[in-house]
């Protein structure tokens, strides 16, 4: 795991695509223009499988019956989880922020 994570930082630093290491990458980004639609192409369509089938895209457990009609990518539990990443994020943005304007 450790070798990955040193041959994604070796090739972002040298400013080369993580994927293809061909191109230079997006701005902000790891990966160049087509590497990136690939990679959310790919992610679509396993999400959609997942979601087909009736399994959560977070935990990968099979949705209760009563939440597999719902339409929903995620199980109850891992929608909770993220309302509260989201609201826990916000929080750490806005004193980030306070911060900053108090400097």
């Amino acid at each position: 795991m450790t070798e990955l994570r040193t041959t994604y930082a070796r090739r972002k630093a040298a400013g080369i695509c993580a994927d293809c290491n061909e191109k230079p990458p997006a701005a902000g980004r790891v990966r160049c223009e087509q590497c990136l639609a690939d990679h959310n192409a790919s992610n679509q369509q396993r999400n959609a499988s997942l979601r087909r089938r009736g399994i959560c895209i977070d935990c990968h457990k099979p949705k209760p019956d009563d939440e597999r009609s719902n339409g929903l990518s995620r199980c109850h539990r891992c929608r909770e989880r993220q309302k509260v990443n989201r609201r826990n994020y916000t929080i750490r943005q806005v004193a980030k922020r306070k911060a900053e304007a108090a400097l």
